[in-house]
């Protein structure tokens, strides 16, 4: 697949010599034409992509124009995409040669299925000569206009194109439709200007509006993309009822002003039990005079959480580049929590709060998404964020990809690849197929993962598989980030005589086994008592100091040991308990100041909670 670029200043004779090395030197390797540069050519089966740039056929020769013709209709071309860009205005003072420009371009604008028309700044109208080439198209044979997919970009949308468009293009035959504009910010705020210009003149632009809905009704189309137009809400929302809803998978209608009319329209549709939508883009609903670029997305969000919560096709949304305040995260993130068809959600530079991303990680672990977007600004920091998130994407079978703002982390990375090679199927069932079939699995297991995820693995896929069989899925990524356990019930010791008279002239109420006696691999034996090494306490300024000696010293100076072992004998502490804290008195047992002070409670003086 090769590209031939033809540059509209180039001179008459490097035109020519180009063409004609397209159609007689067919036998070469490579085809790299250049505005400027000798270049090489290629087969003519070769040539995909056609690029018309800065074309002013009001000086250029006829001959260029003949041998182009010569070139569009030669069989062998396979021309799947046509671009003409910056196209200059026919002259109209040279009317023998008119005609022949409008032949040719016909010929251009029907000779490949996809057509683009694009203009670095936003023009108030297309130029006479395209519109007269698509006039001239509709002379052609129905079997020659192969025109599928049109894309016009930088260009106001006027009658006159749109009746153009209606009458060159067959009905039924356009798949997919795609304007975006170049208006600025300054344009958009000052003029109120929009892709169908600005609103001086009332009945034009309702007339151009009645147009452009004609001609969406004469299409089943597959793909709308309405980018960066700037529509007023009102003039959007009859737009999309005109829009036939039968074959279309993709709507974007981002850059615009969709508000409550709109969102009315769309949710209707997409409450439809007959609605085949699978991809819908509404970011940067941008309002006028908005200050820093992003509009509050609260008259939006019930709509779509609505949406979100019923509909049942939807695979891909976007709502990036507005601002979610908490109230609307959390309505969101209710909705999410209901949906299961839902793959695909991009939340880039949503302003989101620290509050709005706990919401989304309470249902995170729930979430069936294998994409999710989180980069660009956010009102988190990156180091925040991360703790927020590391633990529910943990849980998280499905997620492939995570995309955060300014975090790196390669546990993260870990998890998403395991994700991307079949951690949820070879967590959740059985392998039913052959063992000698794993060596082939493991070694493919790299190419599924770089196919999984557009990109080279991080890891080795292979690897990330191994270790999912070895720990049987998620026992290693819960060891330090698993939900707690629930409490086992309390083994009992029994309580020499001295340490209940000891522990009653101290206020002690209740005495309890180290926590991490039970926790750490040690034998039963050694699971001794954590307040037989409790000397004494001394309260001072506010605060409870705990005294740890080993038992050893204890036993030779005659204070009690607590607890005896099964023959009589005192009990020995594990050398693991000797670790001496300062503990508030001020601390409560229910909400832990530190994650060390989340255990069991050694030992109650009066109010007062000891912990070690």
């Amino acid at each position: 697949m090769s590209r031939l670029y033809l540059h509209g200043r180039s001179s008459t004779g490097m035109l020519l010599s180009k063409l004609d090395q397209i159609l007689h030197r067919g036998q070469q390797e490579s085809l790299n034409i250049s505005s400027y540069s000798a270049a090489s050519s290629a087969p003519v089966g070769d040539v995909t992509t056609l690029l018309l740039s800065n074309w002013n056929f009001e000086a250029m020769d006829l001959t260029v124009l003949q041998k182009l013709i010569e070139f569009l209709r030669n069989r062998a071309i396979h021309l799947e995409n046509v671009t003409l860009q910056n196209c200059a205005v026919i002259d109209a003072s040279r009317e023998e040669s008119i005609r022949e420009r409008h032949v040719v371009m016909a010929e251009i604008l029907s000779s490949s299925p996809t057509l683009t028309i694009r203009f670095d700044k936003q023009q108030p109208h297309v130029p006479r000569c395209i519109l007269d080439g698509f006039l001239q198209s509709a002379k052609l044979p129905p079997s020659t206009r192969r025109t599928k997919h049109l894309k016009l970009q930088g260009v106001n949308l006027t009658k006159p194109l749109l009746d153009s468009l209606r009458i060159a293009v067959p009905p039924w035959t356009l798949e997919c439709f795609e304007i975006s504009s170049r208006i600025t910010l300054s344009e958009l705020d000052r003029k109120r200007a929009s892709v169908f210009g600005v609103p001086s003149n009332y009945s034009a632009t309702e007339q151009t509006i009645r147009s452009f809905c004609l001609l969406l009704r004469q299409h089943s189309l597959q793909t709308l993309k309405l980018d960066s137009c700037h529509i007023p809400d009102e003039y959007l929302s009859r737009i999309l009822q005109s829009v036939r809803r039968d074959n279309l998978k993709t709507l974007s209608i981002r850059g615009n002003l969709a508000q409550e009319k709109t969102m009315q329209v769309l949710a209707d549709w997409l409450l439809d039990e007959s609605c085949h939508l699978e991809t819908l883009s509404l970011d940067w609903q941008r309002q006028y005079g908005c200050l820093g670029n992003c509009s509050s997305f609260s008259i939006q969000m019930p709509f779509i959480a609505k949406v979100i919560i019923q509909n049942q096709s939807l695979q891909n949304l976007s709502i990036s580049e507005n601002e979610l305040s908490d109230d609307e995260m959390k309505l969101l993130c209710s909705a999410l929590r209901r949906n299961k068809g839902l793959k695909i959600l991009d939340l880039r530079d949503c302003l989101i709060r620290t509050q709005g991303f706990h919401y989304l990680s309470k249902i995170l672990p729930d979430l069936k998404l294998s994409q999710l977007n989180l980069s660009g600004r956010q009102r988190v920091p990156g180091k925040t964020l991360k703790q927020i998130l590391v633990k529910p994407v943990f849980q998280n079978m499905y997620l492939q990809d995570l995309v955060l703002p300014h975090v790196e982390s390669k546990t993260l990375e870990w998890v998403l690849e395991w994700n991307r090679v079949g951690r949820r199927v070879l967590v959740e069932q059985e392998p039913t197929f052959p063992v000698s079939l794993w060596p082939q699995l493991l070694s493919r297991a790299n190419v599924v993962g770089e196919h999984a995820s557009d990109r080279e693995p991080v890891r080795h896929a292979a690897s990330a598989i191994y270790y999912i069989l070895r720990e049987r899925g998620f026992e290693i990524l819960s060891q330090h980030y698993a939900e707690p356990k629930a409490e086992m019930p309390r083994k009992e010791y029994e309580i020499s005589e001295e340490v209940s008279q000891w522990a009653s002239t101290k206020e002690i109420q209740r005495i309890s086994p180290c926590s991490s006696c039970e926790d750490e691999d040690v034998e039963e034996s050694s699971a001794v008592f954590a307040t037989s090494n409790i000397r004494h306490y001394v309260e001072t300024s506010g605060e409870i100091e705990l005294q740890l000696e080993d038992s050893s010293a204890a036993m030779s100076s005659g204070r009690p040991v607590i607890g005896t072992d099964v023959d009589g004998s005192p009990m020995q502490p594990s050398p693991l308990l000797v670790r001496p804290r300062l503990v508030s008195s001020k601390i409560s047992s229910s909400v832990p100041a530190t994650p060390c002070e989340a255990r069991r409670p050694l030992a109650t003086v009066g109010n007062r909670m000891l912990q070690c």
